[in-house]
């Protein structure tokens, strides 16, 4: 039993190949998202996802599915409270990106 206080943590790679396996139907998607983010290898994770085992067009095409369902809305607005999706803008690597080829 884990003493008070303490969390127990998931690695991010776990949660990312249950999103890429996603079956869009599942409503623990929430959770796995939200421990995904919160996962402290995350980043590292996501940087190289074949190292992970995780297969990328399945984990994009899975969070797509994740954008566009009922199960999610609301709820990804009260983790990024006050950042608007109008507000992106283009870094610069990806401006060159976009505006050279």
């Amino acid at each position: 039993m884990p003493a008070p206080g303490t969390s127990h943590t998931t690695s991010a790679a776990t949660c990312l190949i249950k999103i890429a396996n996603w079956d869009g139907k599942s409503q623990d998607i929430k959770q796995v998202l939200t421990a995904a983010f919160d996962a402290v290898d995350y980043l590292d994770c996501i940087k190289n996802l074949r190292a992970r085992n995780v297969d990328p067009l399945s984990y994009i095409n899975s969070l797509d599915r994740v954008g566009s369902s009922p199960i999610l809305w609301g709820t990804l607005d009260l983790r990024f409270d006050d950042r608007s999706l109008t507000d992106l803008k283009p870094t610069q690597i990806y401006e060159s990106d976009a505006y050279e080829r």
